[in-house]
């Protein structure tokens, strides 16, 4: 199915799914005074709002003289504002034996105080918010909470909240017990999120020590900051709060930046911009400079509209970018689409309830791990199907490579068989013409006539048989047998016999041991002659007097090792260990593969290992096999 084609139809509107979404989340809203105990009884529920800085005097005073607003029903937000809140409850507890306590639902409430008068004296003074270390705060609790007075009359509590957050009308009241319920909920959810956040965090991060790929690391930075956001956001950090910034906005917004950032890396190397995209790339990273100047400035207090606005903007830009990528045939886009996208749609409801469109509930606390729970888990697949493409296309290349490898030492075979053939060929001819002229102009004898038709087949055997040898080493066969590294090396020698005696080269080869491997002959064929072909090429480069190869294959205690070295003056690339590397050479008119295409072979088909040094003015290229990686 091509996932391009699909377009949404009204039965698969995303529009109305969140609609439905909303309406159902709104259904489980929160009460704005929800009292947990049937002993507690609440008389009075008002709220008023200032920019005074009022004593507890001065709010009780106006609170008896004023008329407040009412508590909303629901659990509403009230906004973003630099305002004190003041909330007044008049509370009748039946049973004063038992501790009963008040909690602010809402997560992020920086400063509370709440104020007890009994006959209209201030008995009691409690202070909390998560500004402060739950040990600093009245009740040493994670949840805002504070302690209800213990005496069997009406009593009026003055409840000042001082937030840079959004305001919510959401309180509890019951027992340690009654309350811990919606904590429970809330801060398990959180944990089980934490606990997926480490082990693909763990996971990923082994991964980039591994495969060095940059995009793991942004994964990690994305995640991390997505996860410390969520956990400042229930509260969870209040306890290291005496070594981080008290100011919990600070702390959101520098989570919500690391968050961003990582994303947008993550995206930039995700989704292979640099290559697939230079322009949307130098895009990208120009906005992400005017992101950061405009975190600089609300930092400085000089503007903070317009760094949240950026923070919206980015979020949406790079779900378009991942639209534009899928689109332009990146199929790995299609994921990123599916997680990121999952997880706005999760984040943006989450926001309603600051923004008061949709009432406070504990499923909408909730949503921000719902958000990275779907975004840690899809990008993790999405990672994985990219790992999946990227092998594909690592094999492709690996494929070209080889022909490439093997059509450029097609030229020096050839050549080779050009001169194996000329001399049989020759002797051939000179069989037949002596042959013709014995018939001719004398007698001959049963003897000779049988004696040269032998001859002539034999050298026909000869040239069948140069033939086939020519054919198998350009076969795609991945038959593995158990082969001579002897003779394979005499059947290399006697290839480039010819075109080494043409270009005055010298090879000297000794063997101490015959040695047996286990694999295909014809891949280690192909890769001791790229090595070999390649110190003839330098060798005729540097025009050296008396140009000679060696080759030495012995024997060591663990296993055996190939040596082949050449006095062409050596490797200038630095490192020498780059000479390996798939299109680096140090010739003038080399493509740089031969040397690649031979470490692949060694390393990944005979568990061999490729060293390459200068010695005894040249080059030396040691190839060691380890007993225990190979037969003999």
């Amino acid at each position: 199915m091509i996932l391009k084609n699909i377009e949404f139809t009204e039965e698969f509107d995303i529009s109305k799914i969140i609609l439905l979404l909303f309406f159902w989340l709104s259904s489980y809203a929160f009460e704005a005074v929800e009292v947990l105990n049937p002993d507690i009884h609440i008389e009075k529920s008002l709220y008023f709002t200032t920019d005074k800085n009022l004593s507890a005097y001065e709010a009780y005073e106006f609170s008896k003289n004023e008329k407040l607003t009412p508590l909303p029903k629901e659990a509403l937000s009230f906004g973003f504002d630099n305002k004190t809140y003041w909330y007044m409850f008049e509370i009748t507890i039946t049973n004063p034996k038992k501790d009963y306590f008040l909690d602010l639902k809402h997560t992020v409430d920086e400063f509370a105080w709440l104020y007890t008068f009994e006959d209209e004296k201030l008995i009691r003074t409690q202070e909390s918010g998560y500004a402060l270390a739950p040990k600093h705060r009245s009740v040493n609790s994670i949840p805002v909470r504070f302690e209800l007075h213990d005496i069997n009359t009406t009593v009026c509590y003055l409840l000042k909240v001082q937030s840079n957050n959004t305001q919510y009308a959401a309180f509890s009241f019951g027992s340690s017990d009654s309350l811990a319920y919606h904590w429970h909920i809330l801060y398990s959810i959180t944990l089980i999120t934490f606990g997926v956040f480490l082990a693909l965090s763990l996971y990923n991060a082994f991964l980039y020590i591994v495969i060095r790929d940059k995009t793991y690391l942004f994964y990690i930075v994305y995640t991390f900051g997505l996860m410390f956001y969520a956990l400042t956001d229930t509260g969870l950090l209040a306890p290291f709060y005496l070594f981080i910034q008290s100011d919990i906005n600070t702390n959101l917004v520098f989570f919500k930046v690391i968050e961003l950032t990582g994303l947008l890396f993550f995206s930039i190397y995700f989704l292979d911009l640099r290559n697939k995209n230079p322009s949307l790339y130098r895009y990208l990273l120009l906005f992400f400079i005017i992101f950061i100047a405009v975190l600089v400035l609300y930092m400085l207090d000089i503007t903070k509209f317009l760094a949240v606005v950026f923070i919206y903007i980015t979020t949406y830009l790079l779900i378009i970018i991942g639209f534009v990528s899928y689109y332009k045939g990146y199929k790995p886009a299609l994921f990123y689409i599916i997680a990121t996208g999952g997880g706005l749609i999760f984040i943006n409801i989450f926001f309603l309830m600051p923004l008061g469109v949709m009432p406070l509930n504990l499923i909408g606390l909730n949503l921000l791990n719902f958000a990275i729970i779907w975004d840690m888990i899809a990008l993790s697949l999405a990672l994985a199907y990219r790992i999946k493409l990227l092998q594909k296309e690592n094999q492709d290349k690996e494929r070209i490579l080889l022909l490439q490898s093997r059509q450029n030492s097609f030229g020096e075979l050839s050549g080779n068989i050009a001169h194996q053939w000329r001399t049989p060929l020759a002797a051939l001819a000179s069989v037949l013409v002596n042959l013709e002229a014995k018939l001719k102009y004398s007698q001959i004898q049963k003897e000779d006539i049988i004696s040269s038709l032998q001859r002539s087949l034999n050298l026909l055997k000869h040239l069948s048989d140069t033939v086939e040898t020519f054919q198998a080493l350009f076969q795609n066969t991945h038959t593995k047998e158990i082969f001579s590294v002897d003779d394979e090396i005499k059947e290399i020698l006697a290839f480039t016999k010819e075109s080494m005696q043409h270009n005055n080269i010298t090879i000297n080869y000794n063997s101490t041991d015959d040695f047996k491997l286990h694999g295909n002959s014809k891949e280690f064929f192909q890769a001791i002659l790229n090595i070999i072909l390649n110190a003839k090429d330098v060798l005729i480069d540097s025009s050296m007097q008396n140009p000679t190869i060696s080759i030495l294959l012995q024997r060591f205690q663990d296993g055996f090792t190939l040596d082949i070295s050449d006095n062409g003056g050596g490797i200038t690339l630095k490192p020498i260990d780059s000479i390996f590397d798939s299109y680096v050479t140090s010739k003038d008119h080399g493509i740089g593969i031969g040397l690649f295409i031979t470490k692949m072979i060694l390393e990944k088909k005979f568990n061999a290992t490729i060293k390459a040094q200068n010695k005894d003015k040249g080059a030396l290229f040691s190839v060691i096999f380890i007993k225990n990686d190979f037969r003999f």
